[in-house]
């Protein structure tokens, strides 16, 4: 144990010794080489100091652009209403979840299948294609989806073209999709409310007339007949 210590004293002073004969103005020399290799702070031409946002991206140029496609994905993605992309033969290129949702259907099973395998209306859809392809223009349609369950599924369809977009140099036709179904039952809510109304009308014990304000007859019930 002593021959350790002995060991470990010899060589702290062999240390000091070995500092002790280096000359002074080197050691001096030697701290400020260091301090000259501190990292400043990035300026720009005339002197102000970019900010780090900045300055991360004059390094990596791709880094804004990057992050701009990432939202416009995320965009896609997450919105709300289905969006669906389909060349001219109606073969479907892009989904968004929205769709997968609407029709029970993964995307991985979507992408390259003709979108007409989940249409009802195959004729409209057809027409709707027609129209595609000779127009440059939206092109609207009603009619009906059917999914992976085989439930009907009133929809409207926006087809625009993506000029900006090919794939293997055919055009492509952005879709949104836009489910009717809460639409659907309001209109079958307010008939039934309406026959039912006309129900009541025929049987009030009186007779009862609805003219306009030139005195022609609009409506009238049974008692009035």
């Amino acid at each position: 144990m002593s021959n350790r210590v002995n060991k470990k004293r010899r060589a702290k002073r062999a240390r000091q010794r070995r500092i002790a004969a280096v000359p002074r103005n080197h050691r001096l020399t030697r701290v400020k080489t260091k301090v000259s290799k501190k990292t400043f702070p990035a300026v720009s031409k005339n002197g102000t100091r970019l900010s780090s946002r900045r300055a991360q991206a004059l390094r990596n140029p791709k880094t804004q652009l990057e992050a701009a496609i990432q939202r416009f994905v995320d965009l896609y993605d997450f919105a709300p209403i289905a969006y669906v992309s389909f060349d001219r033969a109606g073969r479907i290129d892009e989904a968004n979840l929205a769709v997968t949702e609407l029709l029970g259907v993964s995307r991985d099973l979507l992408i390259g299948r003709p979108f007409a395998l989940y249409v009802a209306d195959l004729d409209l859809f057809m027409r709707h294609l027609l129209k595609c392809r000779i127009s440059q223009q939206r092109t609207k349609t009603e009619l009906q989806l059917k999914s992976k369950k085989g439930e009907r599924i009133p929809a409207l369809l926006y087809s625009t073209p993506i000029n900006s977009t090919t794939r293997n140099g055919a055009l492509l036709y952005q879709t949104a999709i836009v489910d009717l179904t809460e639409r659907k039952r309001f209109e079958q809510e307010l008939q039934r409310s309406e026959e039912r109304y006309r129900t009541l009308f025929d049987l009030v014990p009186v007779a009862v007339y609805v003219c306009e304000a030139g005195g022609t007859i609009q409506e009238y019930n049974r008692r009035a007949v």
